[in-house]
């Protein structure tokens, strides 16, 4: 009985190891020419952005099989500055980004929340799987 019950166990823990991949998935919108790329880890159940200043303070807040959704929080948004064009930039604010996957459509839906501002903006990407190219 009880080999019986350690072969289902062991069973189990391995369908759930080949089941996990890790891969990357890149979201754009081209009419703002915006573009993120993610990695995602179904092992560990966690989504990072790939972009090095955007890096640290990220959370996987929800990993399902329809929603993913993760938050980044204290990030410097950068904005044109027309005045100046020895500064090309500005910093505007800080503020936490909540980006939300959803795994059946395809579509990233993503907020930044200004509290000092109090404005918000919000846009839905479009997904698709990446390979590496190198």
């Amino acid at each position: 009985m009880k080999k019986l019950l350690l072969l289902i166990f062991f069973s189990l823990f391995w369908t759930s190891i080949v089941n996990a991949e890790k891969f990357y998935i890149i979201c754009e919108k081209n009419n703002l020419n915006y573009k993120f790329l993610f990695k995602i880890d179904t092992f560990k159940k966690k989504m990072t952005m790939i972009r090095a200043p955007l890096n640290n303070g990220q959370e996987t807040t929800r990993f399902d099989e329809e929603i993913i959704s993760i938050k980044i929080k204290d990030v410097t948004a950068l904005k044109p500055d027309p005045s100046d064009n020895s500064l090309p930039f500005i910093k505007d604010f800080t503020g936490d980004y909540t980006f939300n996957l959803n795994r059946i459509t395809g579509e990233l839906a993503y907020l930044h929340n200004n509290p000092k501002l109090t404005t918000q903006s919000f846009e839905i990407l479009t997904c698709s799987k990446t390979k590496k190219k190198i």
